[in-house]
């Protein structure tokens, strides 16, 4: 129990005997007002610096996942992507590696993001290559009526 002053009483109890002992913790001095300004002010500027690191591990998470679909996109798609294309990526993979190697957020933010538009003409040519696949030999009143080929061809 924490009463009123910020005194603390502990109170414990035996089962078996019913014996009751209690303890009375007294702070020894109390803070001053400039030392709890001083606190507060100290917890808001880690909390920044906190946030700041923890974005910084979320960008670097996501940028190195990128990078891994972007390389597997690469090899999947080959010649198929335009030359021009594939050196803006290769460059854009180039900048996402030295932003993720430093330790500046807003510079890892652009990284990424500039990666991400970059990238997108990549995305698509592996999407569109990845359905024309599924759909190669199909026949389109199978694909307009949504028949589970899989469940057909077991039959």
């Amino acid at each position: 129990l924490v009463d009123a002053n910020g005194m603390l009483t502990v109170t414990a109890k035996e089962q078996r005997s019913g014996q009751q002992a209690s303890v009375e913790v007294k702070a020894a001095h109390g803070l001053s007002q400039d030392e709890v300004e001083t606190l507060v002010l100290e917890s808001v500027e880690h909390a920044h610096s906190d946030f700041r690191a923890r974005r910084f591990i979320e960008l670097r998470n996501k940028a190195e996942a990128d990078l891994k679909h972007a390389d597997k996109a690469l090899t999947l798609v080959g010649d198929a992507f335009p030359t021009n294309e594939r050196a803006g990526v290769i460059a854009a993979i180039a900048a996402l590696r030295g932003a993720i190697g430093g330790d500046d957020v807003e510079r890892l933010q652009r990284a990424v993001d500039e990666f991400g538009k970059v990238t997108a003409p990549l995305a698509e040519l592996q999407m569109n290559a990845a359905v024309k696949s599924l759909l190669t030999g199909k026949r389109e009143s199978d694909i307009a009526t949504g028949i589970n080929y899989s469940a057909r061809d077991r039959d």
